[in-house]
């Protein structure tokens, strides 16, 4: 199995993500604990999303199909990555459930990378034909400011006032969860329809 740049990017994020929360755990002090464990998510984030996109440059379009379908002779990778593909958002929509912010979205991580590979396959084999409506890139780029802004409330300042119901959910992480959603969404619906 051929390990690419935006392979391991996807692959090393969710093993610091796991390492990171383990030490975390070890630590006695919760304000130690806490400082600790949100560094290590956003160093994780940072390095993944740098080697992801430097890989998709790498890549050419036909490499991009292979990366979403599996190279020649990489059956278990094909399985593994169909079985993620379906998966991740069920675990993702049991962690929401269960009021677990974080690791609910980073089980979006995994579909949100492959839909990032099929977006860049279908942009470059209509780059010439027809350009991304502007509404879709209003939308898209609000949606992950969103995201971002509600994300950084949640961790550096505070979650907000607590909302009724189960999960125990209060209003910046639930802003931040569905703003995610949109963006992968849009991503997925103003390229979904497109065909080479």
């Amino acid at each position: 199995m051929t390990i690419s740049t935006t392979r391991a990017g996807v692959i090393g994020f969710y093993i610091l993500n796991a390492a990171f929360g383990y030490f975390a755990g070890t630590i006695t002090d919760p304000s130690d604990q806490q400082t600790y464990l949100w560094g290590g998510r956003g160093a994780a984030l940072f390095i993944a999303v740098a080697l992801v996109l430097m890989g998709v440059k790498e890549l050419s379009r036909e490499e991009l199909r292979e990366e979403l379908k599996g190279r020649p002779g990489e059956e278990l990778w094909a399985a593994i990555n169909t079985l993620l593909a379906w998966g991740s958002p069920v675990v993702a929509v049991w962690y929401f459930y269960k009021g677990d912010t974080w690791n609910g979205l980073t089980m979006l991580g995994y579909p949100a990378w492959l839909i990032l590979l099929h977006v860049e396959a279908l942009r470059r084999a209509n780059k010439n034909r027809r350009n991304t409506p502007l509404r879709c890139k209003l939308f898209f780029y609000a949606s992950l400011f969103s995201a971002g802004l509600s994300f950084i409330e949640t961790v550096l300042l505070n979650p907000g006032p607590k909302l009724p119901g189960h999960g125990g959910y209060t209003v910046y992480p639930l802003i931040c969860i569905i703003s995610t959603i949109a963006a992968i969404g849009i991503l997925a619906g103003c390229y979904g329809r497109l065909r080479d």
